[in-house]
């Protein structure tokens, strides 16, 4: 007669394995970004009521004893150091390395560099009545993984510089016990937090603008992350570059184990496969040898086309204008230093202050030049990288907030006769709490010649760089603070909510006299109710 125990115990064994194979799915779609940011993710799983950790080494097993920690969600994040590069070692040698994570213990930060957790909803609504002793069919876990997730935003952890932290959409928020929405705010980048107490009532205005900066954010993240154009999905480039014109076009060189690499030449043709291509909607042929896409036409190239030129460092001796600047005795707490590149930063800066140093700024929103180091770098305030803050924002009133400094900081320095030049996301500091926008690299020297009418291939004087071009990148930054990204492409396309809409589509029109003044800009975004 068959041991009913021993029944029950392979009807448990297939269920852990099944839900070991899911783990390994779910983690497996995530694997290349772990490469590519050569750090790890970690994933926490609900199961039951009980919260199961595995990072991206680990090889997932069914930890024991499974104590019920929480019904609340999200759980506080913790610091918990680990040895990670020791963990990366014993995993390569050992497949069977077992969880960082005991089921017993609360999710935590296993690293400050960790890059972030992607958090299943709750697996229960996909658990078969019988219970795991009945062979659970935690197969159907697959059916929720990254598809659910909103994309990349800061880690609330120790080191929020250096991780993202995977959270469910708004609508998972929305399950999750009334309680879960008293958990403090910080833990939810994007501000789902403070929106949650307010989901089962009735939608304010901002609440349904933050939920759909969130689903752009997660459409993009999706698009970003199956391309194949693009590494952790596609492999890693070479070299590559950009040719605009009448029949805009990019070259790509993939590397492929040769010396220069496989040739790909696309051209922007919208609507066609290569258009679809350039703006990640669809993915790269999977084609050997040299070739380039036209529309939707597909033609071998003869050769590998050669490798753009290297641009020569072009940084000029500023250390005896350097030498004139006070000393600063250097906190890193506080401050931020950087090796001045260009006599026209330094002057710009000391332009914006009163023509001194420290000086009197005039704007609260321009980058404040202290100083210089004992070692003859410039020496700033020490603030927030937009990298670090635009996650973590999702709110009508922040972005409307944020475009009314940026304003007032280009007014300042058009006032002062200065052209940014390279306005965009990657310049743009904030302050810890987000409430200060700060624009930094006031070098006035190469850009991203967004504005059509700003020359691809001019020089530093004849480019047409001008004070309606660096409106035209008011437009992009904003579509960049929604998006909480910078453009990977020239070609992507990104769509912003209303009323931000309205705001961009202004400041990109293709004709600069067309373009509002920052005075009209002003009084466009003062009238936006939140």
């Amino acid at each position: 007669m068959e041991d009913p125990a021993g029944h029950i115990t392979k009807k448990r064994d297939r269920t852990n394995e099944n839900f070991r194979r899911a783990v390994e799915n779910a983690m497996r779609r995530w694997d290349g970004i772990s490469h590519r940011y050569q750090t790890d993710v970690y994933v926490s799983v609900r199961r039951r009521g009980r919260y199961f950790e595995y990072t991206s080494l680990d090889s997932p097993s069914w930890p024991t004893p499974a104590v019920e920690i929480s019904k609340n969600y999200p759980l506080p994040i913790k610091k918990r150091p680990v040895d990670f590069m020791r963990r990366r070692r014993l995993a390569k040698r050992n497949k069977d390395a077992r969880p960082i994570v005991d089921g017993g213990d609360p999710p935590r930060l296993a690293r400050e560099t960790a890059l972030g957790s992607l958090i299943i909803p709750d697996c229960d609504q996909k658990r078969d009545q019988r219970g795991h002793e009945s062979g659970t069919q935690w197969d159907e876990f697959r059916a929720l993984g990254p598809k659910n997730m909103t994309g990349f935003g800061p880690m609330s952890g120790v080191d929020e510089a250096r991780g993202s932290h995977f959270v469910p959409s708004i609508a998972d928020v929305a399950k999750c016990p009334a309680s879960a929405s008293s958990a403090t705010p910080h833990h939810l980048p994007g501000g789902i937090a403070s929106r949650t107490a307010s989901m089962s009532n009735q939608a304010t205005p901002d609440d349904l603008f933050s939920k759909e900066v969130l689903r752009l954010r997660a459409e993009y993240e999706h698009r970003r992350v199956i391309t194949n154009l693009y590494p952790p999905g596609g492999r890693p480039h070479l070299e590559l570059d950009l040719q605009r014109g009448d029949k805009s076009y990019m070259t790509y060189w993939f590397d492929d184990g040769t010396k220069y690499g496989q040739c790909v030449r696309i051209f922007d043709v919208p609507g066609t496969l290569s258009g679809d291509i350039l703006r990640l909607y669809r993915k790269l042929p999977s084609i050997s040898g040299h070739f380039e896409i036209d529309g939707d036409n597909i033609r071998p190239l003869d050769r590998c086309l050669d490798h753009p030129e290297i641009i020569e460092d072009d940084s000029e001796d500023v250390s005896e204008l350097v030498s004139k600047l006070p000393l600063v005795c250097v906190n890193a707490a506080k401050h931020f230093v950087k090796k001045g590149k260009y006599r026209s930063e330094i002057e710009n800066l000391i332009r914006c202050q009163g023509g001194s140093v420290p000086g009197h700024p005039l704007s609260p929103h321009v980058i404040q030049l202290l100083g210089r180091s004992a070692d003859g770098q410039l020496v700033f305030e020490k603030l927030s990288s937009s990298a670090r803050t635009l996650g973590r924002f999702s709110s009508l009133a922040f972005y409307k907030s944020w475009i009314l400094q940026l304003i007032d900081a280009l007014d300042c320095l058009h006032s002062v006769g200065i052209v940014h030049r390279d306005l965009r996301a990657d310049n743009l500091l904030f302050s810890d709490d987000g409430e200060r926008l700060v624009v930094c690299d006031l070098e006035s020297r190469w850009g991203k010649r967004s504005a059509p009418e700003v020359a691809f291939q001019g020089g530093l004087e004849d480019s047409g760089w001008t004070p309606k071009s660096d409106i035209y990148d008011i437009g992009n930054c904003v579509k960049s603070m929604v998006y909480a990204n910078g453009p990977i492409t020239h070609f992507i396309e990104w769509p912003v909510p209303p009323p931000l809409e309205a705001i961009v589509e202004a400041c990109i029109c293709p004709r600069p006299e067309e373009r509002p003044t920052l005075a009209d800009l002003r009084i466009m975004v003062g009238e936006i109710q939140t």
